[in-house]
């Protein structure tokens, strides 16, 4: 299965490139795995000594857990470096990782002594959508239901649904993830190669597609960007996030009524939604309508008071009204 996904990823990468592969297993990973399981027989018993082993290495601190799924500059790490800080406690170098990091590791380790693992996602249409969580999943017998490990939270199963995720695709969450860290650090051609490798790994994927998005109107592209955010409205019509970035695209393009219909639609997905009722207020000034962009924008500072440049927008409906002491 790795030998297919790894040609499918020479192929995705540049001349060059090695391609990633951020589940694969090493030697080292492949010992720890052996380690952890000896004295477990059955598949379910190996499949939690493992996870047990793998939470040891947390609470030692050889792995720093990362709680926080929010978009980060911190480049994502394999399977293998991973693997490789744990097991040198006196080694340099970041420890965190978060619930893709800590799936793979475990996914990696969980196929080198021959159980059944994949990676899964929880499967919400009402999510965010912005990086995602993935977790790690199990059968014990061919065609068994899936027994959920969440490393992250330190949970057995899900209360939410899942969906597996196939190979080519949990690989391409690691570009993704690489294309994100590069954008908020402003490397924006190495964002741009880096999603465009997730979506030639999972083309349908709405939350690439979503991100791809965000990295072509930072590099100015805003008609390609609409092709790429409507698309992810498309598969994933229920998620809020997706609506607002569409909405966001046709508001830099000037088009003001799609606008302040997807961020009303994104609201009503999402009610304490606060970068779409700000975006929402400006639009609203932009179009005229003073009142209800007080309306919005007052809401979202009571609702999200911590979204970005409430006050400054709420400012200019001020000034736009002409209340000069209530601007400043």
């Amino acid at each position: 299965m790795l030998c297919v996904l790894a040609l499918i990823l020479s192929t995705a990468a540049g001349v060059g490139e090695a391609p990633i592969v951020a589940f694969a297993a090493t030697p080292a990973i492949e010992a720890f795995a052996r380690r952890a399981v000896a004295s477990a027989r059955e598949p379910s018993a190996q499949a939690h000594a493992l996870y047990a082993a793998l939470l040891a290495l947390k609470r030692q601190g050889a792995i720093a857990a990362d709680r926080d799924n929010t978009p980060k500059a911190r480049p994502p790490k394999t399977a293998a470096e991973l693997m490789d800080l744990a097991l040198r406690p006196e080694a340099d170098g970041d420890r965190r990782a978060g619930c893709y990091e800590l799936s793979a590791l475990f996914i990696a380790a969980a196929r080198s002594v021959s159980l059944r693992a994949v990676g899964v996602e929880r499967d919400e249409p009402t999510g965010t959508g912005q990086i995602g969580h993935i977790m790690a999943g199990v059968r014990f017998s061919s065609g068994g239901r899936l027994t959920v490990f969440d490393l992250q939270n330190e949970a057995l199963g899900s209360a939410a649904a899942v969906r597996e995720l196939g190979d080519a695709e949990l690989a391409a969450h690691h570009y993704n993830h690489l294309a994100v860290a590069a954008y908020l650090s402003q490397e924006l051609d190495q964002a741009q190669r880096a999603i465009d490798q997730a979506l030639t790994l999972a083309p349908d994927n709405p939350s690439f597609l979503n991100n791809r998005a965000t990295v072509l109107l930072a590099r100015g592209e805003p008609l390609v960007a609409l092709a790429e955010a409507a698309y992810a409205v498309a598969l994933a019509p229920r998620v809020p996030l997706f609506r607002y970035q569409l909405g966001r695209v046709h508001l830099l393009l000037g088009e003001l009524e799609p606008a302040v219909a997807l961020f009303t639609q994104a609201l009503v997905l999402r009610d304490r939604y606060g970068l779409a009722r700000r975006d929402l207020g400006w639009a609203r000034l932009l179009v005229g309508d003073d009142q209800g962009a007080r309306r919005e924008l007052e809401r979202a500072l009571r609702d999200e008071p911590d979204t970005p440049d409430l006050h400054l927008y709420l400012g200019l409906v001020h000034l736009v009204a002409g209340q000069r002491d209530q601007a400043a």
